[in-house]
């Protein structure tokens, strides 16, 4: 009987061991994971094609992070009204439809001296959050109703929400808090 009980317990330990095999390979796998996923650039946050790592005019860095100078989001302009949709369909709408700013020098001199004369708009030195088309604006940031007057030079982004940070007019989708333009200012 005795010899019985070593056996079993013999196939026991035998089965623990492999369990801590199996659990030491699973923690070392998730490990080199999430030790791996820091060495990848900008893993969640940038969508394909935006302005990433470009080294053209219109990008300029952060402390650590890109920042569009401008832009603009076509679905943000044209369909200012549409609601967040199942599964963040608008939020992906937003930033897949990113584009260069498409307004003329005459169209950017007309806002940024409307702009200048509103004291009354909300102003940052600097943001508190990446200035990229499609990044989420957080609740804590104040935002001001975009001028009627914006959204008649600029052909679009009625209703909207905005920001002066620095020296660019941050346009805000008023549903989804997320960036639909970025318009540099003249000095």
């Amino acid at each position: 009987m005795n010899e019985r009980r070593k056996r079993s317990g013999n196939r026991d330990l035998g089965g623990n061991q492999r369990m801590m095999l199996v659990a030491a390979v699973v923690a070392a796998v998730l490990f080199l994971g999430v030790f791996g996923w820091s060495f990848l650039d900008n893993p969640l946050g940038r969508a394909p094609g935006s302005a990433g790592g470009s080294a053209g005019g219109d990008v300029t860095t952060l402390p650590s992070k890109q920042a569009q100078r401008s832009g603009e989001s076509t679905v943000g302009k044209n369909d200012p009204g549409g609601q967040p949709g199942p599964a963040g369909e608008r939020q992906r709408a937003i930033k897949g439809s990113a584009q260069p700013l498409s307004l003329s020098d005459d169209q950017r001199r007309q806002v940024s001296s409307f702009i200048a004369g509103q004291s009354d708009l909300q102003r940052a030195d600097q943001a508190r959050f990446e200035l990229m088309i499609g990044v989420l604006v957080p609740d804590q940031i104040a935002l001001s109703d975009l001028p009627p007057e914006v959204t008649e030079i600029m052909n679009g982004y009625w209703g909207d929400q905005c920001l002066v940070v620095a020296d660019r007019l941050v346009i805000v989708d008023r549903h989804t808090r997320r960036i639909v333009a970025l318009v540099p200012l003249a000095a």
